[in-house]
């Protein structure tokens, strides 16, 4: 039987249901015994192949093109969720418009390892695949490469009739590495599209890549606080532009000047030691931090306790 044909038997009951009568034994990929996740996951990783017979029992694999479509567009979309000891979390929804006719997809990601790492994919909440009632109880991360840096994720409709329009398919859960996020770039480097008829298109339209950069000026409160001897202090900067990050006592006197520099939008990372500008550690006490970037300025309280 084609895998087309195993694949409506997976999309209609994903559920584990064990195999009874008038069953595709066909969409029992994974062999198991069970109609279920594992076997869609196996059924999207040879999507639109088929098996011919060679001379030997064997059945050699040869793929079939994928068709195209031009019409829905891909774009992801970014925010910070957290902002504590464990450094700054992103959230980046993929977004899909223009669908049209949309059973299920496949969309493999890529990021620079050096400067982010994935956490966890998700499709929580309403997504485009579960409107108007719809169920999308298939859903999953089905290759990670942490080295390369590549995400493949993948989901699909499991009652209801394909949808179209647009929303978000799934959110992306980064967590920063350094302190220069602008060169956290993610892409979407593949997207498949997957309609009523259980043919996989490969879309064409996949979305800029994207930069982690915030929408708004922004000082955080220092994390932790009170602290003793050091503390983190984040900020996020939308335009590029002559940044200062000073440190005061109460009496309104420097302390140390953490930045003075020209700096390129995105989100930023600073630690406080406890120190003035020549080094020594100072006493505990109240003190302030100020941040001047553009017609942005903002002053934190920070108390160090020894």
């Amino acid at each position: 039987r084609s895998l087309s044909t195993a694949g409506r038997a997976l999309l209609q009951d994903s559920s584990g249901t064990k195999l009874v009568p008038g069953y595709l034994g066909d969409a029992d990929l994974s062999g198991d015994g069970a109609i279920g996740f594992p076997d869609f996951l196996a059924f999207l990783g040879v999507f639109n192949k088929k098996y011919i017979k060679g001379p030997s029992s064997s059945k050699p694999i040869v793929e079939i093109a994928y068709g195209e479509d031009t019409e829905a567009q891909f774009q992801l979309v970014g925010r910070p969720v957290s902002l504590d000891e464990g450094g700054q979390e992103i959230a980046v929804d993929i977004r899909l418009s223009n669908a049209s006719d949309l059973m299920g997809y496949g969309v493999r990601v890529t990021y620079d390892p050096a400067n982010a790492q994935f956490i966890s994919a998700t499709d929580k909440g309403e997504t485009l695949l579960t409107t108007d009632d719809r169920r999308a109880e298939i859903f999953g991360t089905l290759e990670h490469d942490a080295e390369k840096g590549e995400v493949f994720v993948a989901g699909a409709i499991t009652s209801g009739i394909p949808v179209e329009g647009q929303g978000i398919l799934a959110t992306l859960h980064f967590r920063l590495l350094g302190s220069d996020p602008q060169k956290a770039l993610i892409e979407i480097a593949q997207g498949l599209l997957i309609d009523g008829g259980l043919n996989a298109n490969v879309a064409i339209h996949l979305g800029d890549r994207f930069a982690l950069l915030p929408g708004e000026y922004a000082l955080d409160h220092n994390f932790p606080n009170p602290f003793n001897p050091e503390t983190t202090l984040k900020y996020a900067l939308p335009k590029a532009g002559e940044v200062t990050l000073i440190v005061y006592n109460v009496l309104g006197q420097e302390i140390v000047r953490l930045v003075d520099a020209k700096q390129t939008p995105g989100y930023y990372t600073i630690r406080w030691n406890g120190q003035d500008a020549l080094g020594h550690s100072v006493a505990s006490g109240v003190y302030l931090c100020r941040i001047q970037a553009g017609d942005f300025n903002k002053t934190h309280k920070m108390m160090l306790l020894k």
